[in-house]
């Protein structure tokens, strides 16, 4: 008899995003393909941008680990006209 144990653990978090960023023309659509280059799901977000042209963008995604988080966070960091990016506590 033949067994095989599956190694791969398929649990996922949510976990709480906000992208403080100037805005601008394409922002969004940047954001979330990069969300979507590293396989990270959108389960929801919440976007309002304040008088003085601040965009303030508020992510739940779903993440595998802790590690894949970071590096969306590092790279989001890397956009244009990004003030901040951070998880925020549930």
């Amino acid at each position: 008899i033949e067994v095989e144990w599956n190694t791969q653990s398929s649990v996922s978090y949510n976990a709480d995003v906000q992208v403080r960023a100037n805005d601008r023309q394409g922002l969004l659509a940047e954001i979330t393909s990069i969300i979507n280059e590293n396989k990270i799901n959108i389960v929801s977000f919440y976007s309002r941008t304040s008088k003085d042209r601040i965009a303030n963008i508020n992510f739940v995604l779903e993440i595998n680990d802790i590690e894949q988080l970071n590096k969306l966070i590092r790279r989001l960091r890397r956009i244009e006209g990004v003030i901040e990016v951070f998880r925020a506590k549930s």
